[in-house]
């Protein structure tokens, strides 16, 4: 009579960070369960990899994994770890499988006789996958220039020349002797219009904040050889401009508050 096998499939729509570290400690786990679910009956490991340029290929060892470039046309975008029963592979599997896809980034399955050695898999696996997921912060990010700040920027921008244009009005009028009201009020439209510009200033400098997060801060990232190299060096550049960022919007809000005393 044939045992009965359990099987159990789990997505996730996270980013992630692989370093060679880590995939290595994801290996092993995957190695110590096959171990307990078989014993000595000996097991058969693939590792498929997808690059940038749509080409496929089957690496024997995690050795032949890891020597791999990975960049430019030949950057990994999709990884699968598959281990099998050598002799009976109906009867234990492991597969768990990253790609660099909003839907399903993160896939794995497990099938085996022993119910307690699939859900004691299954945790061993999801605490893995904890230590290396990530939010999708350039997803966030390009939801958050298309549908927030851009308007935002557009209307605060014609906002700043209708209360701009007053004041140029006033300025006229002010010059053709009409009085002391009219100074007034082309200070506060001055200030109005000062106010709009500091505004302004706070949007474009939120604006190249988020677009740093977008394009230094991939959301998948298989990191090692070149790829982890120029991935350094982007998210260097990245903290610069960000600290850069910090500095001109703490300068901006302390001459807007200095501004503001000087005009009462």
């Amino acid at each position: 009579m044939k045992p009965d096998r359990i099987e159990v499939s789990k997505s996730f729509n996270y980013g992630f960070v692989i370093t060679e570290q880590e995939l290595r400690r994801i290996y092993d786990t995957l190695v110590q369960q096959m171990i307990q679910a078989i014993g000595n009956q000996g097991f058969d490991t693939t590792f498929k990899l997808t690059y940038k340029n749509k080409i496929t290929a089957q690496k024997p060892s995690l050795d032949d994994v890891l020597a791999e470039n990975n960049g430019g046309q030949w950057e990994v975008q999709s990884l699968k770890i598959t281990i099998t029963n050598q002799n009976q592979p109906e009867y234990a599997h492991i597969a768990l499988n990253f790609q660099k896809s909003e839907k399903d980034s993160i896939f794995y399955d497990v099938l085996g006789t022993d119910r307690n050695w699939v859900f004691v898999t299954i945790s061993f696996l999801e605490e893995r996958i904890n230590k290396v997921k990530r939010l999708l912060w350039q997803k966030y990010a390009k939801k958050t220039l298309q549908f927030v700040f851009i308007p935002l920027g557009i209307l605060y921008t014609i906002a700043f020349i209708e209360t701009l244009f007053p004041s140029f009005v006033i300025f006229i009028n002010e010059s053709s002797g009409s009085g002391d009201r009219s100074a007034y009020e082309l200070g506060f439209s001055i200030g109005a219009s000062f106010h709009f510009l500091l505004v302004e200033l706070l949007l474009i400098l939120s604006f190249v904040a988020i677009s740093t997060v977008f394009l230094f801060f991939p959301s998948y990232n298989f990191c090692w050889e070149d790829y982890g190299e120029n991935l350094k060096k982007k998210q260097n550049i990245a903290k610069f401009i960000l600290i850069g960022v910090l500095v001109s919007t703490v300068i901006s809000i302390l001459s807007s508050i200095i501004a503001n005393n000087l005009m009462h």
